[in-house]
């Protein structure tokens, strides 16, 4: 099934074939989304094969909620995800620095960390509790966000280059 911007969802096989892999999940209180634990603690599979992912880049960004959302802890969580890279063998990668970094709130080398807003609303989903339904929330990304996600795809992909270019 499609993700939230109608992504395709990644399989281990596709962790298989990639030099360079780019997480995102949402944060809540400095704590990971259960689902991306979740697939971590599927990636140890790769372990059985001696260590498969050794060597390939890991990179992460995460959405972080706003006052009564779970605030903050956006750079806990991404210093987990960095973690979990290390302990596979994987090369971590952050968002370089920039002088962007230093004028965004939420904005952090670890990783992108988009802001969710009560007014803007936010990226990802929010379970009404009166009702019990899922809303689906997303905003459009400010100009610095999409500035500092593309200094980290473009820098995750240039780090990718050096370490897997074989001269063709």
């Amino acid at each position: 099934d499609g993700g939230i911007l109608d992504c395709p969802v990644v399989t281990l096989d596709d962790i298989a074939r990639s030099d360079a892999i780019v997480f995102g999940a949402p944060t809540r209180h400095g704590r990971l989304a259960p689902e991306l634990s979740a697939f971590f603690d599927k990636l140890s599979t790769f372990h059985d094969e001696g260590c498969a992912l050794k060597g390939k880049i890991g990179s992460a960004f995460t959405e972080v909620g706003g006052p009564g959302q779970g605030c903050g802890g956006h750079e806990a969580a991404l210093v987990t995800i960095h973690a979990l890279f290390l302990q596979h063998g994987m090369v971590t990668v952050g968002a370089p620095p920039l002088p962007t970094l230093e004028a965004t709130p939420n904005a952090s080398v670890f990783g992108t960390a988009l802001r969710s807003t009560a007014k803007s609303g936010a990226a990802g989903a929010a379970l009404d509790l009166e009702s019990n339904s899922l809303t689906l929330r997303v905003r459009e990304l400010n100009e610095a966000e999409v500035k500092i996600a593309y200094a980290q795809g473009e820098w995750v992909s240039l780090i990718a280059k050096q370490l897997y270019d074989d001269g063709e």
